[in-house]
Order: structure tokens, then C-alpha cells, then sequence
């Protein structure tokens, strides 16, 4: 039965992407990992690729094993996340400006100004007579 990645927070993904990338940097496979964090390889394996989920304790022995602080990473994480948050707001904000302009710049209205038909009612004054 093939396993399925769990969906996980944006800022556990960012902080798990930022283990894997000081793994990386620092040259350390999943066995340095496993020896230097004292956790088994295939939860490593598994935490860091999202197909399971990663407790404070792990990821804190990850971090440790790696020599960073992870409040820090955390930190980090949460800054990243919440910047790619204010990006998609401000250019959200600033495409309804632009089609506001659009909109006011030369509006004008779609059908003319209401006129009552000056021969409304003319006819029908008094049709039942007996």
C-alpha cells in the first residue's frame, strides 16, 4: 500500500525545507542524521519528505544534529510564510486599484436615463363600460 503525503502547515513546511537544505549545504545523508540525531533513518526520511508528521521533539533533534537553533528556524519559517502572505495581499490590493481605475476612468452608463412615454395611459381611460 503506497503512503500518501499528509498535508502539513506552511510553516512546519518551510521549517522542514529548511532542514533539508542545511542537510544539503552540510552534506549530511539520512544515516549522519540518523547517528547525529539518535532518531530512526525512515522517520527521518519520512518527516522530511511529508509523509508523516513531525513532533516539537523531532524536529528539534533535527535541528540540533544540524546545529540550528530552532526557534530560530521556526522564526524564520514564519517570516518567509507570512511575507509570501503580505505579496499576495499587496498585489491582490493593487489589481483592484488598477481595475477600479479602469472602471471610474471613462464610465459610462450602459443604457440612457429613464423617460416616461408621454403616452402612457392614453386609451385605457375607462374600458368597462356596461
Amino acid at each position: 500500500m503506497a503512503q500518501r503525503k499528509i498535508d502539513v502547515e506552511p510553516v512546519e513546511a518551510k521549517a522542514l525545507e529548511t532542514v533539508r537544505d542545511e542537510m544539503a549545504l552540510q552534506g549530511k545523508t539520512l544515516d549522519d542524521m540518523t547517528v547525529d540525531s539518535g532518531m530512526a533513518r525512515a522517520t527521518i526520511g519520512k518527516s522530511l519528505t511529508g509523509f508523516r508528521a513531525t513532533s516539537v521533539s523531532e524536529f528539534v533533534a533535527l535541528c540540533h544534529a544540524l546545529g540550528l537553533t530552532p526557534w530560530r528556524v521556526l522564526r524564520q519559517a514564519e517570516d518567509a510564510v507570512r511575507a509570501q502572505a503580505d505579496d499576495a495581499r499587496t498585489y491582490t490590493a493593487e489589481a483592484e486599484a488598477k481595475l477600479q481605475a479602469v472602471l471610474q476612468g471613462g464610465y459610462v452608463p450602459a443604457a440612457r436615463r429613464h423617460e416616461p412615454d408621454p403616452l402612457e395611459g392614453i386609451g385605457e381611460e375607462n374600458q368597462d363600460v356596461p
